[in-house]
């Protein structure tokens, strides 16, 4: 069921370049679940990736708060995530 959802917001980043879930993904940032924190860092890689540079300007501070808490999460993986 967990992988559906993934796939699912995958999904959704992918094809809704809506600047109003850059605040929801990075608020996910600081979950106590290194699994939401990986996945968080993943979908960032994505919208970075993928969405035009005039959806991201307004949220270009949060973007680089979220860049710093992914390298100095406790998870390996999620770091890896946010140096892509």
């Amino acid at each position: 069921m967990a992988s559906a959802g993934v796939v699912t917001i995958r999904f959704i980043l992918a094809n809704t370049h809506a600047p109003r879930l850059i605040p929801i993904v990075v608020a996910n940032l600081s979950s106590k679940s290194r699994d939401i924190r990986r996945a968080c860092c993943e979908f960032l890689d994505q919208l970075l990736h993928t969405w035009t540079k005039s959806s991201l300007e307004r949220h270009i501070p949060l973007l680089q708060e979220a860049i710093n808490k992914g390298i100095a999460d406790a998870d390996s993986d999620a770091r890896l995530s946010a140096r892509k």
